[in-house]
C-alpha cells in the first residue's frame, strides 16, 4: 500500500519548530491527547465514510487533562504533529476557500493549501490589526502528497520578542487545524501519528515560571479512516424544518442560520425535562435550504447502533422540535449502493426561547423589555430579541413572543 507523509507543524515564538523539542524545553509537562474527529460532530467521529467525489472536513485538536496541578489553563505555545496516509483510497486535501485565507478569524483556524508564505509585520493584512495575531504558513505538495502546515504566535507589535500563548483550560480541547479531504478512488486509509523520532508528536507549554515545558501527547491509532467508495455510506438524514415567524414580504422562510440536530435513545429524558439522559450523537452547524430542507451524511454506526431514536432540533431563539421513535439503520443492507435515508420532518419551530432554559415565559419577556427600542445587529444588538428580523426589538416582537407565553420545548 502506498504511504503518505503528511505534515502539521507550529511555531513558539517567532521562529518556525525547527527541531522536535524547542531549546530549554523541560519533559516534565502533563500529559494531552491528539485527535481527528469529523468536524462538527460530538463525539469524535473517527471512521468517515465517502462517496467516490464526495468530501468530508476533519479537526486535528488536542485535549487539556481533566485537572492542572493549580487548576489554571496550559499555556500551549507551540506543537508539531507527524501524520501520515496509508491505504487504498484516494483522498486529497483541498483548500478551505478560494481566496486561500490562511486563518479565518472566527477562532477557528482552517487549513487553506494554497502555497501561502509566512505573513511578516508590517504587511496590510487586517489580521494584524490585533495586539496579537498568528502568523501562519502552510504548503501542499500535490505530487508528493504532502502537507505543511505552520502557525506561530506573535506579540504585541512593540514586543515582537514576547509571544502570546494559546489557553488549554482543563478538560477542554483546542482545535489545531482544520482540513477538508475529498475522496478521489475508492478503498480505505488510515490516517495515523508517526510515533518514531524525530517525528512524534510533541506540544510545548509554559509552567508556572514561565519556562518551555515538552508536554507528553498520546493518540489514537490510527486517529482516523476514511473510507471512499459507491457503498460506503450506511445512512444518511433527509429533514426540513420551519420557523413560525413571518418573513420580508410575508413569505414564508426555514430558520435563520445554523443549528444542531441531535439522536437520543428512544425515551430518553434530557435535562430540560428533569432528566439526566444525553444524545448519543449532536450534529452542528446544520443549515437548510431556501425550502427548510437539509441533509446530513454518513450517519455513524459506531456511535448510532440499529434502533429507534428520538431526533430534535436545537437552535437559538426557539424551543426544541422533536420527532420520536425514529428507525435508524446504520448498518445498511448488503448490496445496496446507496446509503438508506432516514427521512424526518421536524414541523415548525416555536419561538421566543431567547435566554435558552427552553421555556418561554416572564424571562423572555425581560430580555424583549431590556432591548426594547434597539436596534438589532451592531454592539447593541441582540438578533435574537428581533423576532420578525425587522432590524429593531419593538412592540411586534413584544407581541410574537407573548403569543407563545408557557410553551416548553420536547
Amino acid at each position: 500500500m502506498p504511504v503518505v507523509a503528511l505534515e502539521l507543524c507550529a511555531v513558539a515564538g517567532l521562529a518556525m519548530l525547527s527541531s522536535v523539542e524547542p531549546t530549554g524545553a523541560q519533559s516534565d509537562g502533563p500529559a494531552l491527547k491528539l485527535s481527528l474527529c469529523r468536524s462538527y460532530v460530538i463525539p469524535c467521529q473517527r471512521n468517515v465514510n465517502l462517496p467516490t467525489g464526495g468530501s468530508v472536513t476533519l479537526d486535528l485538536r488536542l485535549a487539556a487533562p481533566a485537572a492542572t496541578p493549580d487548576g489554571k489553563p496550559l499555556a500551549l505555545v507551540g506543537w508539531y504533529a507527524g501524520l501520515r496516509l496509508s491505504g487504498a483510497a484516494g483522498i486529497h486535501p483541498i483548500p478551505a476557500d478560494t481566496l486561500g485565507n490562511p486563518v479565518r478569524q472566527r477562532g477557528e483556524p482552517e487549513l487553506a493549501l494554497n502555497d501561502l508564505t509566512p505573513l511578516s509585520r508590517g504587511t496590510a493584512n487586517t489580521a494584524l490589526a490585533t495586539l496579537s495575531y498568528l502568523r501562519v504558513r502552510n504548503r501542499f505538495d500535490a505530487a508528493a502528497g504532502r502537507l505543511d502546515y505552520g502557525i506561530a504566535t506573535v506579540g504585541h507589535l512593540s514586543r515582537p520578542t514576547h509571544p502570546p500563548d494559546l489557553p488549554l483550560s482543563p478538560g477542554s480541547d483546542l482545535l489545531l487545524g482544520r482540513v477538508t479531504w475529498q475522496g478521489n478512488r475508492p478503498g480505505r486509509t488510515e490516517l495515523a501519528a508517526v510515533e518514531s523520532a524525530p517525528d512524534e508528536v510533541k506540544a510545548v507549554i509554559l509552567n508556572a515560571a514561565g519556562n518551555q515545558v515538552a508536554a507528553t501527547v498520546s493518540a489514537d491509532k490510527p486517529l482516523a479512516v476514511v473510507n471512499v467508495g459507491a457503498g460506503a455510506e450506511k445512512a444518511r438524514l433527509l429533514g426540513s424544518v420551519w420557523a413560525d415567524l413571518p418573513a420580508p414580504e410575508g413569505l414564508r422562510h426555514p430558520i435563520a442560520g445554523k443549528f444542531a440536530v441531535q439522536f437520543w435513545p428512544a425515551g430518553a429524558i434530557p435535562h430540560w425535562q428533569g432528566g439526566n439522559d444525553t444524545p448519543a450523537v449532536t450534529f452542528t452547524n446544520v443549515s437548510s435550504d431556501q425550502d427548510g430542507n437539509f441533509t446530513i451524511r454518513d450517519l455513524p454506526p459506531e456511535l448510532m447502533p440499529p434502533g429507534l431514536y428520538d431526533l430534535r432540533v436545537i437552535t437559538p431563539g426557539a424551543l426544541p422540535a422533536a420527532v420520536h421513535n425514529v428507525p435508524v439503520d446504520t448498518s445498511g443492507p448488503a448490496g445496496v449502493r446507496l446509503p438508506m435515508p432516514v427521512v424526518v420532518n421536524f414541523g415548525t419551530l416555536t419561538s421566543g426561547d431567547l435566554n435558552g432554559d427552553y421555556i418561554i415565559d416572564a424571562n423572555d419577556l425581560e430580555v424583549i423589555r431590556l432591548r426594547f427600542a434597539r436596534l438589532a445587529g451592531g454592539k447593541d444588538g441582540d438578533d435574537l430579541a428581533d423576532l420578525n428580523r425587522d432590524g429593531i426589538t419593538d412592540g411586534q416582537d413584544f407581541s410574537l413572543l407573548a403569543a407563545n407565553l408557557g410553551k416548553k420545548g420536547e
